[in-house]
């Protein structure tokens, strides 16, 4: 099958990120190679790559041209896989999905963006993560990244924005705040709010965090007081917005986004707004959970025809005309990059070429195609789209990006049903469970 295709944004990658080992957080530097079968359970800080966004993005050219159908037409599949993911027809919502509606899990221009971090230095400093509450309810917990050097005393709690874009500077109630001692090399952080918080759908609430000013600060021993050690705690973000999808519980095929979500400073005399996207999670007293919960994106390496992408599991029934992956290119490829779309009998319902060789570079590229006829997905059935390349194991490879978790995984893009998936052969396939590609859907116009 042929396809047209268009290059969108490219940006260089940098390099990566580390946090030092003081704080307990390791990033290796190695892309994700799923050729091992071993590194499908793998947790985050062993398997991923974190990038900087470059300053002097730019726009790549489009190109749309014609290839000849090759190489996914002549995959010979000899068995079923097995349903790996279902969803029960009574849950299924069966919504009208608009027309060319473009939908999945998306990123700021095509941009692969690392962990940053907002310091908080002493009591009169405060961070604020602002955010749309998409549930009626009771708020009951927190859950938060934080980075102390020392043990150090923090607030946490729930507050209204002002109606200016910052928090009120009054707890929601008495007891909607919580006090904790935070250490070193624990990293996530969850706050049990001692009275649940009531908010309200469609208002912007603040999380703010802050030191205790009464706090018991473990500074070095005298004999050790030539070494110079911080008191402040750190917030994690991304280094940049990035709007990644979380779970939509009202309507998983939809995309919801937050237009009021974003990480706040006060200095002690102005807020600033920082334009960092924030990683947190919130739990409900019915039970449910809303919040950010992704916290750097990753490559996976694409080489030796391993299959690497997504499953959807649509809650709907929608025709797909186009689909996009971010990807790279490391080296130099001896073969081009190909896709595939099968369902879960592993029919190939379309394939091709996804993008050429010399239409990539080291710079993640988010690559859009057009089907040369739409494909329907139906509610409840499992579909793959994938990317693969037949070059054999090497340094000359390709990369597809995903987001991955330091959070509940339930909370990502569709819920635990979607989830980036890698395969060795066409026929067995993996989850990686604490990851989402980075890709986009659009329906037919």
């Amino acid at each position: 099958m042929t396809s047209s295709k268009t290059l969108k944004i490219a940006i260089p990658i940098i390099g990566v990120i580390a946090i030092g080992l003081f704080l307990g957080i390791t990033f290796a530097s190695n892309s994700t190679d799923p050729s091992s079968e071993e590194s499908l359970e793998n947790e985050q800080e062993n398997n991923a790559s974190v990038f900087q966004e470059d300053p002097n993005l730019q726009n790549s050219s489009s190109v749309s041209k014609e290839e000849s159908p090759k190489l996914v037409g002549e995959i010979t599949i000899t068995q079923s896989s097995p349903v790996v993911d279902t969803v029960k027809e009574d849950q299924l919502l069966k919504k009208t999905i608009p027309k060319n509606f473009k939908f999945g899990n998306f990123f700021d221009n095509g941009s692969v963006i690392g962990m940053g971090v907002s310091e908080l230095q002493n009591a009169d400093q405060i961070h604020s993560i602002k955010f749309t509450n998409r549930h009626d309810g009771q708020i009951n917990g927190i859950t938060l990244h934080l980075l102390p050097f020392v043990e150090r005393g923090v607030i946490v709690g729930i507050q209204e924005d002002n109606g200016t874009g910052v928090p009120s500077g009054n707890w929601i109630n008495d007891d909607s705040y919580v006090k904790k001692i935070v250490k070193p090399r624990e990293g996530k952080y969850h706050f049990d709010v001692p009275k649940s918080v009531p908010v309200s759908k469609g208002q912007v609430y603040h999380i703010v965090i802050q030191l205790d000013p009464v706090s018991n600060l473990q500074l070095p021993s005298e004999e050790n007081s030539d070494k110079i050690v911080s008191s402040s705690v750190m917030v994690l973000h991304y280094k940049e917005n990035t709007p990644n999808q979380p779970f939509n519980f009202e309507d998983p095929d939809i995309y919801w986004p937050d237009p009021a979500i974003n990480s706040l400073q006060f200095d002690g005399e102005t807020w600033m707004t920082l334009d960092k996207w924030p990683n947190y999670l919130l739990t409900f007293d019915d039970g449910k959970v809303d919040g950010q919960p992704y916290t750097l994106i990753a490559n996976w390496v694409v080489q030796e025809n391993r299959p690497i992408g997504q499953t959807i599991i649509p809650h709907s029934d929608y025709n797909v005309s186009k689909f996009g992956f971010l990807v790279s290119k490391t080296g130099n490829p001896t073969d081009d990059l190909y896709y595939g779309i099968q369902d879960n009998n592993d029919t190939i319902l379309a394939g091709g070429l996804f993008v050429e060789a010399d239409d990539l570079t080291e710079k993640p590229t988010f690559i859009e195609i057009t089907l040369d006829e739409s494909i329907k997905f139906n509610a409840g059935e499992l579909y793959r789209l994938y990317v693969y390349s037949p070059i054999p194991k090497g340094e000359d490879n390709y990369n597809l990006f995903g987001h991955e978790f330091s959070y509940d995984r339930t909370v990502g893009y569709g819920g635990e049903i979607n989830r980036l998936t890698t395969s060795s052969d066409f026929e067995n396939w993996g989850a990686w469970y604490d990851a989402d590609a980075v890709f986009s859907l659009t329906t037919e116009g």
